[in-house]
């Protein structure tokens, strides 16, 4: 602590205690960003440096001169213990095991820790993006779903269980189709019972803890739903078991009637703008299990996003900020057998940050190095940038349009396809060096 950068080895102490004085002398917000590859730490890392600056930024004892002053270092107290506090529920409700990593973020935090003019820490708040949605209804081999699931098969006492309607991990779609349902060496209902105590201490109290367990229930249900062809009706489709979409329906509080309607039928609106007449069109199986995948990823989504608004709520204080120090811990470089849309903009994400500490720590460097005529041995770092160009540049005049311009021209368009995409792709970036052909058979393109 206080030791000049480079004096000690390197060590994350060292680096949240500089940011820290950093802000102090300068009365600047600092940013640590923490990366790497999946399993190499950042989760771990980002919740020392956290407690680091929480514990930092306690009034020191020796400077409270009266009650006040003592109320108010206690109340600050309790508000760096709920920084800390917050970290299993973010952990249970965004991280999950997959092939690389038992504890890996499927989401990116941002964590700003304020701090006021005595460099007190004051409140702080969380932005999170890039949630792994898709991981709550696909799973690839010896990976799992989110651990809040696992954690609350674990933990639920069997009142809530019974009222759940709950029953083995291996019952339910959602949480068995990777063929894997545990970690060695985790006990689920510990970390149930660390879960719990994380959502008290951040003011989601025992009748709220129970309606988000709900709605985890709910979703399971909702998975366990199938179709199959109504031989009655050609497009349409019919329930193989009503009892999921019953219990399911009931602990969303919705009709189960209503809910059938909207898994198994389209609407369609026929005749002028405006003025039209509604008309109910019935759909596919898997149409309808799209349907019933897309809800509950959108259910997932929302609560966890109502999760992060509420320890907002919980740390965010009304003292006058002076700086901030921000913590970004950004979820690690995976390359799945099959990849979703959320593994390629996690990848994306955090090929764009790479590039900007490659920028930082070797161009502007042996710039330096070469303005002043220092003599240094050359480092060829790995360069991504025609890749990333390929994924992300604009329209303009003589360029192309990036791949995820194309992707969203060709979502406006009524009919699209994968054909007509993939087609598109390689008709604007078909000579990149980025761009990998698919072997004999294959139709997908691919990223070098």
């Amino acid at each position: 602590r206080g030791r000049a950068p480079g004096a000690p080895p390197p060590h994350l102490f060292a680096i949240a205690d500089r940011s820290y004085r950093s802000m102090k002398v300068d009365g600047c917000s600092q940013a640590v960003i923490i990366s790497g590859e999946s399993g190499a730490g950042k989760t771990e890392s980002s919740k020392i440096v956290m407690r680091y600056l929480a514990l930092a930024g306690r009034p020191p004892p020796s400077k409270l001169r009266d009650s006040d002053e003592r109320r108010a270092s206690e109340t600050l107290a309790q508000l760096s213990e709920k920084v800390l506090g917050c970290n299993p529920i973010l952990e249970a409700f965004g991280n999950a095991k997959t092939v690389m990593n038992n504890n890996s973020s499927r989401f990116g935090k941002f964590t700003r820790i304020h701090f006021d003019k005595r460099n007190w820490l004051v409140g702080a708040d969380i932005v999170t993006y890039l949630l792994e949605r898709s991981r709550v209804v696909l799973q690839s081999p010896e990976e799992r779903n989110f651990h809040i699931f696992y954690q609350v098969m674990a933990g639920l006492n069997d009142i809530d269980r019974t009222d759940f309607e709950l029953e083995k991990i291996n019952n339910y779609r959602y949480l068995a189709q990777s063929g894997c349902t545990t970690i060695e060496g985790l006990n689920e209902s510990d970390c149930y019972k660390e879960l719990v105590t994380s959502m008290r201490t951040c003011a989601v109290e025992g009748s709220v803890q129970k309606s988000i367990f709900r709605v985890l229930a709910g979703i399971l249900h909702v998975g366990s739903i199938t179709f199959a062809p109504n031989g009655d009706h050609a497009d349409g489709c019919r329930l193989v078991d009503e009892r999921p979409l019953t219990i399911a329906a009931r602990l969303l509080g919705c009709s189960a009637p209503v809910a059938l309607e909207g898994l198994t039928q389209r609407t369609m609106t026929v005749g002028p703008k405006g003025s039209g007449e509604p008309i109910k069109i019935p759909i596919k199986p898997h149409d309808a299990a799209y349907a019933r995948d897309t809800l509950c990823k959108w259910l997932y989504a929302a609560l966890f996003a109502w999760l992060v608004s509420k320890i907002n709520a919980a740390l965010l204080t009304t003292a006058e900020t002076r700086a901030t120090i921000s913590v970004l811990d950004i979820f690690g470089f995976e390359v799945f057998q099959v990849n979703s849309f959320e593994q390629l903009c996690i990848n994306f994400a955090n090929e764009k940050l790479q590039g900007h500490f490659n920028s930082c720590i070797f161009k502007q460097e042996q710039e330096i190095y070469i303005r002043e005529a220092i003599k240094w041995t050359p480092i060829d770092e790995p360069n991504n940038e025609e890749c990333i160009a390929m994924l992300e540049q604009r329209p303009a005049a003589g360029v192309s349009p990036g791949i995820f311009h194309v992707l969203d021209e060709q979502c406006r368009l009524a009919g699209a396809t994968d054909e007509a995409f993939t087609r598109k792709v390689y008709e604007m970036h078909g000579t990149s060096k980025a761009l990998a052909r698919p072997r004999l058979g294959g139709r997908r393109p691919g990223a070098r």
